[in-house]
């Protein structure tokens, strides 16, 4: 049995993998684990006032590269928590782009049978377009998929 954690640093999404962690060590599965950087285009309009306001575009850039950075630190302990809790099978994986459709493509890739995500992510204000990547992956997941609180 394969089984998909979707992590993002919220507290929903490591409850979320200790259940994946304890349905993995039962089922005698492997546990793969995801994280999602948004690439969240910059408008040319933001951008030209960026430029305006004297802000280089390598800041663009090393925030991107700082959020790939804390998505590996956050597979990294995923997998140091799977492998902790004795289970031997483990893979993690990074990704770039929109949440729902790396999860879904991922998912569909590595013919996983089971999703399991925090039903809400790691920033608050946000909470609603948060939820509504769970909806969405739920919604289309071609296989189980658990949300935890």
């Amino acid at each position: 049995m394969k089984i998909l954690i979707a992590v993002d640093g919220s507290g929903h999404a490591w409850k979320a993998l200790e259940l994946a962690i304890d349905i993995a060590k039962v089922r005698g599965g492997e546990l793969l684990c995801l994280h999602v950087t948004r690439a969240e285009p910059v408008l040319p309009g933001v951008r030209a006032l960026a430029q305006a306001e004297g802000l280089p575009p390598e800041e663009e850039a090393a925030r991107l590269r700082e959020a790939r950075q804390l998505g590996d630190e956050l597979t990294r302990e995923a997998e140091r928590r799977a492998r902790a809790a004795g289970l031997p099978s483990v893979r993690s994986f990074g990704a770039e782009g929109s949440p729902p459709a790396e999860i879904l493509a991922l998912a569909k890739d590595e013919g996983v049978d089971m999703i399991v995500m925090g039903s809400r992510g790691r920033k608050a204000l946000a909470g609603g377009f948060l939820r509504s990547i769970s909806r969405k992956v739920a919604s289309h997941a071609p296989c189980t998929c658990v949300l935890v609180r």
